[in-house]
């Protein structure tokens, strides 16, 4: 037989113990998982804490449950209006609850539940292809105190999956003003979970039409968004358009996102905005998906998208923003790119444009070398030929024989070695300076390069 005990009861009977002890208003009951919930008395603390049945209690605190004695004896040991931590364990997941224990009614005495009108989110919310995305959050509204930001993408609502408005509406319906709920939603890819405890609508607890989107009534007026301007004309090339900018002597912007991220969406309509065309313009703006370039985001630092880097007319990372930005945070931030990065960009431009003029007049330099190099080993060439030639005629000059007077034999007009060995001493006297101009045209062109190569690395 299961014993089944009200925490109600048994903390009156502790009263002469732990005078003014503190009242959580359930039943629970031993099962195999531990001490459970079997019963949530409507209006009562755990109520307000968002306690359901079924739910596991392993701790109070620091305290671990391991009896339903144990339990009581806790409870009892606190006063009404002490606040406790309840470790829990619904379905498969460890939770925590933050309770403010009560005053146990006198006996006979029923409990009354607090007037709780219709619950309230405060979202501005619709239905998109994605699903049902957050449009924007109402200021110090129970979903900004519970973490929601535009663009996240509501799954789940206690135990309601949420997959368009009317899926919504139904699972508010069950909940009252000052319920808890938890909230599953989809941001920047990443499943998260969010605890709301849900407001009354301002105005009144007449009972909402529709979930969301809020009425004007309810959350402060917006002000018309600005006429969008042409499309940013992103480039996806990284390098190519990190070099143009160098030599253009522009700042660049590099926008970091991922076609999923809802946020890069809605950050681009933002740069789209006419109030920053004019500043863009100066701006090489480049797109980098992080799903193929994950190398470039992790030179950069990022860490979550959306993230735009502002880099200067010389490359060099400047200022860097993380999340959406409306255009009014972006434009000081673009501005002060063209303003501050301005000297720097004309003196970049002066550098390569100086850097140009030298490398010109090097490669000038190194033609007109070249040319002389080239001239000279030609005539070198031509002394050789004629040289060779020389040689040649003395040679044969051994089988000429002069013409004689009329009357008088021809005479064999001989060649002597000593002919020859001229002949052969200036020829190798040609070749000893064709070698001379070689080697020196090889040197000039090995300086010209070595020139080249220091201005380079300048």
């Amino acid at each position: 037989m299961t014993l089944l005990h009200s925490l109600f009861l048994p903390v009156f009977f502790l009263a002469t113990v732990a005078l003014g002890g503190g009242w959580l208003g359930v039943s629970v009951s031993e099962t195999d998982a531990g001490v459970a919930i079997s019963e949530v008395v409507r209006g009562s603390p755990a109520a307000r804490a968002g306690l359901q049945v079924d739910d596991v209690i392993l701790a109070v605190g620091e305290d671990k449950v391991r009896d339903v004695q144990g339990l009581i004896a806790i409870i009892g040991r606190h006063n009404p209006g002490d606040r406790i931590a309840l470790h829990i364990q619904r379905n498969r997941e460890k939770l925590t609850k933050r309770v403010r224990l009560g005053k146990r009614p006198e006996e006979g005495e029923d409990v009354v539940e607090a007037p709780r009108g219709a619950p309230y989110l405060g979202l501005e919310i619709e239905e998109g292809d994605a699903g049902v995305q957050v449009v924007s959050v109402v200021a110090a509204g129970p979903a900004q105190k519970a973490g929601f930001q535009r663009g996240d993408l509501v799954r789940s609502m206690g135990d309601q999956p949420i997959r368009k408005l009317d899926d919504l509406d139904t699972a508010m319906k069950k909940l009252h003003a000052n319920d808890h709920v938890r909230v599953g939603i989809r941001r920047d890819g990443r499943d998260r979970t969010l605890e709301v405890v849900l407001g009354t609508r301002p105005g009144g607890g007449e009972p909402e039409k529709k979930i969301e989107p809020a009425r004007a009534q309810d959350r402060p007026a917006r002000p018309a968004p600005a006429k969008p301007a042409a499309k940013v004309a992103f480039r996806t090339d990284y390098a190519k358009a990190i070099a143009d900018s160098k030599r253009a002597g522009r700042p660049t912007l590099l926008v970091f996102g991922a076609t999923w991220c809802v946020n890069c969406a809605t950050l681009k309509k933002s740069l789209a905005d006419a109030s920053l065309a004019p500043s863009l313009a100066e701006y090489t703006c480049v797109w980098i998906d992080t799903d193929r370039e994950s190398a470039l985001a992790d030179k950069y630092g990022v860490e979550s998208l959306p993230h735009m880097v502002f880099l200067d007319a010389a490359g060099k990372s400047r200022k860097t923003m993380v999340g959406y930005q409306p255009p009014e945070l972006i434009a000081p931030v673009l501005a002060a790119g063209l303003h501050g990065g301005a000297h720097a960009g004309a003196k970049h431009a002066e550098h390569a444009h100086a850097e140009a003029a030298a490398k010109e007049d090097a490669e000038k330099a190194h033609q007109a070398a070249k040319a002389a190099a080239d001239k000279r080993a030609a005539e070198a060439r031509k002394a050789e030929v004629a040289a060779a030639a020389e040689a040649q005629r003395a040679a044969a000059a051994k089988r000429v024989r002069t013409p004689v007077r009329a009357g008088r034999r021809a005479e064999a007009v001989p060649v002597t070695r000593a002919d020859l060995n001229r002949a052969n001493t200036q020829l190798n006297q040609l070749r000893k300076e064709i070698q001379e101009l070689r080697k020196q045209h090889r040197e000039e062109v090995e300086l010209l390069r070595q020139i080249l190569r220091e201005m380079r690395k300048k």
